[in-house]
């Protein structure tokens, strides 16, 4: 394991997460020998195929590079250079200690050391990579997107929580985050998001719960449309579409009792204005 300090310059923690990867990432793709002899010449080191060989060869060196320029998002943007050998990691430390869990995990420190909005560029990136793979289950990307929001904060942490309730739903086991999605609002009170952020987390959880017909998806759209009392014209243009369905769902949803409520919102005195 690779122990970082947080009194350490960004650049000391930004070397020490860059040599697990540089140790440890490629040798996930390396045949393990059994040693020699003391005193023995070193041996070759032998790779799983020639075209793993031929991915890494330079590996080392550009991991080098972005070490020597103190940039973390240099460095992120050249782990994303080896996607196809990302989603060929394993998950069981019994294979690797490079596993798919761990590179996640180290990724993340690295993110703080970014400029926020870069790095949550930059876990989109690595989240959509991971939802996106084919070869690792869906136990394993829900586990790894768990480990992701628990370590996160902020917009970090809403991007994270989005994209697990978005897999779940996609995936036919919505049931072990139903609850925590519905309870978004209450959830994310905390996670110090901006007005833009909670809207576009607010939206998504919301449209994963209409998806999957619960609920809460009015409670959510609601929450989300409350968020535009105090939008100009056009902000109020662009969600008219939720704002039709929150009233479909206002209709269909058994434990809406305030309808006046509802007709009280910006967004929806808006949407009958235009059809009257």
């Amino acid at each position: 394991m690779h122990f970082v300090s947080l009194k350490d310059t960004a650049g000391s923690q930004l070397a020490a997460y860059a040599k697990f990867y540089s140790e440890k990432f490629p040798a996930a793709f390396q045949v393990e020998q059994e040693d020699e002899a003391s005193g023995s010449e070193e041996q070759e080191v032998q790779w799983t195929s020639p075209e793993h060989k031929k991915a890494f060869s330079t590996f080392e060196d550009q991991i080098k590079k972005t070490v020597k320029d103190a940039s973390p998002t240099s460095f992120l943007k050249t782990l994303l250079k080896f996607k196809p050998q990302i989603c060929e990691l394993p998950v069981s430390t019994k294979q690797a200690e490079c596993t798919v869990q761990r590179f996640m995990l180290y990724m993340l420190p690295v993110l703080n050391l970014c400029e926020y909005e870069e790095s949550k560029t930059m876990l989109v990136q690595f989240v959509n990579l991971l939802v996106d793979c084919d070869k690792f289950s869906v136990p394993s990307k829900v586990n790894s997107l768990l480990h992701m929001y628990n370590a996160c904060a902020r917009g970090l942490k809403a991007i994270a929580f989005e994209k697990l309730v978005s897999l779940c739903a996609n995936q036919d086991c919505f049931e072990i985050l139903s609850t925590r999605a519905r309870d978004v609002v209450r959830e994310s009170a905390k996670w110090e998001l901006s007005d833009y952020e909670r809207k576009e987390l607010y939206q998504k959880v919301a449209r994963s719960l209409d998806q999957q017909k619960d609920i809460g998806a009015f409670k959510v759209l609601h929450s989300f449309l409350y968020l535009h009392e105090s939008a100009s014209e056009s902000e109020i243009a662009n969600v008219e579409v939720e704002a039709r369905r929150c009233v479909i769902l206002a209709i269909k949803t058994s434990n809406v009792i305030n309808f006046e409520e509802l007709l009280d919102l910006k967004t929806i005195k808006t949407l009958v204005s235009l059809n009257s």
